[in-house]
């Protein structure tokens, strides 16, 4: 007879959370036609200036670079996004700051979470003793009630990542 024996926890294991695509998606276009326009606009003032205008071939070469920059930026981004998870683990949150470099803080050792944005991504700053550069918590994480739940069943819901979470989301 084999015996299989488990190992009972009452906390559940680590879980991974991932970021919507659509949010880095979103400033990838943006900054695509942000500098297709800028682009467009210098090759006809420079067609005017050298007297070539209407020159249709300088346009085209005006409109290549900026969409093939804005389909590169925008791989990067999905790159970025599939190896940059947060992780919810029993004792501590594992996460990246805006270098990308990640840090593990234990539950207990959270005690400032600040609202922030960048490029007009919401996230939460979370201070790490001993660091000077804030843990990024994004705000728009694929499963982000399941998220919120997960902190709040390893922190607390009095820890104070916990409850900027529930306030950043009920404002949403």
């Amino acid at each position: 007879m084999i015996a299989i024996f488990t190992m009972s926890s009452s906390l559940p294991p680590a879980q991974s959370f991932r970021s919507q695509f659509y949010p880095v998606i979103r400033i990838c276009v943006w900054v695509t036609v942000a500098l297709l326009a800028l682009e467009l606009a210098l090759e006809t003032w420079a067609q005017l200036r050298t007297e070539r205008f209407p020159d249709v071939t300088g346009w085209l070469g005006a409109v290549v670079l900026p969409l093939a920059g804005g389909a590169v930026l925008a791989v990067i981004n999905v790159l970025v996004v599939l190896a940059f998870p947060v992780k919810v683990l029993p004792q501590a949150l594992h996460c990246y700051n805006f270098w990308g470099i990640y840090r593990s803080v234990k539950w207990g050792d959270i005690v400032s979470v600040k609202p922030a944005s960048i490029m007009g991504l919401r996230y939460l700053h979370v201070s790490i003793p001993a660091h000077s550069q804030p843990l990024t918590v994004p705000l728009w994480l694929r499963d982000m009630p399941g998220f919120i739940t997960a902190v709040e069943t390893h922190a607390g819901v009095s820890n104070p990542l916990a409850q900027a979470l529930r306030q950043a989301t009920e404002t949403t």
